[in-house]
C-alpha cells in the first residue's frame, strides 16, 4: 500500500468522511469557486438578517449584537 492509501485509510479510520473530498476534487475550479460564493452569500443574507431581528451573531470569532 502506498503512503498515499494509508493516509487515506488513516482518515477513513479516524472517522473523516473522504467521499465529500474525492466530490470535490472531480468539480472544477470554477464550478469549486461557484460553490463558495453560493455560501459566502447565504452567510451574507443570514448575517443581514440577524442583525434586522436584532439577534447576535459571530464574526471573526467574536459575538456582535
Amino acid at each position: 500500500m502506498s503512503i498515499r492509501k494509508n493516509a487515506i485509510q488513516e482518515a477513513i479510520d479516524f472517522g473523516i468522511d473522504v467521499t465529500l473530498l474525492y466530490k470535490s476534487i472531480k468539480l472544477s475550479p470554477t464550478e469549486r469557486l461557484e460553490i463558495h460564493r453560493q455560501m459566502l452569500e447565504l452567510l451574507e443574507e443570514s448575517r443581514k438578517n440577524l442583525q434586522r431581528i436584532g439577534r447576535p451573531y459571530y464574526c471573526k470569532g467574536k459575538i456582535v449584537s
